[in-house]
C-alpha cells in the first residue's frame, strides 16, 4: 500500500482521509503490523483501479486493473453517448506510456492510476447489470441456506449487514421513485416511507401462542 501512496504523492494523513481510516492505521499496515482487510482492498480498487489480488501478498507489486496492452472504455454522455448508443474509446497503453514518459513499472502504475481516476470513475456505470448480479448471488445463497436448514439465520445476518452498511454510508430512506416498477407494485414498497424491517416480512407469519388453561386459572 505504501507504493500506491507514494506514487500518488500523498501523506499518510491525506491517504488515510481518502480511504476513510486513521493515519495510524495506514502506518501500521505499511510497517506490516496490520493486514489489509477485504473492505480496504475493495476501497483501493474502486478509488485507484488496483487489482485486489495484487494487494494480498506480502511482496506483491500493485497491479492496475487496466491493460495490459490496451483498454476499451464505454464513455458517458460527455462524449455524446446515450444508453441506446454508447460511445467506446480504445486507448493503446504503449503510446499512452510513451506520451507520459512512463518507462518503468512505477511510472506506469502512476499514470494508470491517474488514468483510472480521470476517466474510469466517470465511465457509465451499469447499475442494472450490478443489481442483476447481486439478485442472482442472493437468490443462490438463500436457496443454499434453505437446503442447509439455516435460511432464517442467514437472512437475519444479511439484514444486519445491509442495515450496518446503510449507516456507514449514511444512506437516506428510499422512495418509490427510486425503485424498479416491479418493486413499487410489491406489497412491501407500496407505501415505502421507512427503511424496511426484516421483521416486517415475518409479521404475517407470527401466531400468538395460545395461553394454557393452567395459566388462566392462576390469574
Amino acid at each position: 500500500m505504501k507504493i500506491i501512496r507514494v506514487l500518488l504523492n500523498r501523506s499518510r494523513q491525506q491517504f488515510a482521509t481518502d480511504l476513510g481510516i486513521s493515519a495510524r492505521y495506514v502506518e501500521a499496515i505499511e510497517s506490516g503490523d496490520r493486514k489489509l482487510t477485504d473492505t480496504l482492498i475493495a476501497e483501493i480498487m474502486v478509488r485507484f483501479g488496483i487489482d485486489p489480488e495484487s494487494l494480498k501478498g506480502k511482496h506483491c507489486f500493485p497491479r492496475s486493473v487496466l491493460g495490459p496492452k490496451k483498454i476499451t472504455v464505454r464513455c458517458d454522455d460527455r462524449y455524446g453517448a446515450t444508453p441506446d448508443n454508447p460511445v467506446e474509446v480504445t486507448i493503446p497503453l504503449d503510446k499512452f506510456f510513451a506520451d507520459n514518459k512512463a518507462k518503468d513499472k512505477y511510472a506506469q502504475l502512476r499514470v494508470l492510476m491517474a488514468l483510472w481516476q480521470q476517466y474510469a470513475i466517470h465511465w457509465q456505470i451499469n447499475h442494472e447489470g450490478i443489481e442483476e448480479l447481486f439478485t442472482l448471488k442472493l437468490t443462490l445463497l438463500l436457496h443454499a441456506a434453505a437446503e442447509s436448514n439455516c435460511y432464517y439465520s442467514l437472512a437475519m445476518r444479511l439484514d444486519l449487514v445491509i442495515d450496518h452498511l446503510r449507516e456507514v454510508f449514511q444512506l437516506q430512506k428510499g422512495t418509490n421513485d427510486h425503485l424498479p416498477e416491479a418493486l413499487r407494485l410489491g406489497k412491501w414498497t407500496t407505501d415505502f416511507h421507512e427503511w424496511p424491517s426484516f421483521f416486517d416480512a415475518l409479521k404475517n407469519s407470527f401466531r400468538p401462542r395460545p395461553r394454557s388453561t393452567s395459566s388462566r386459572r392462576k390469574r
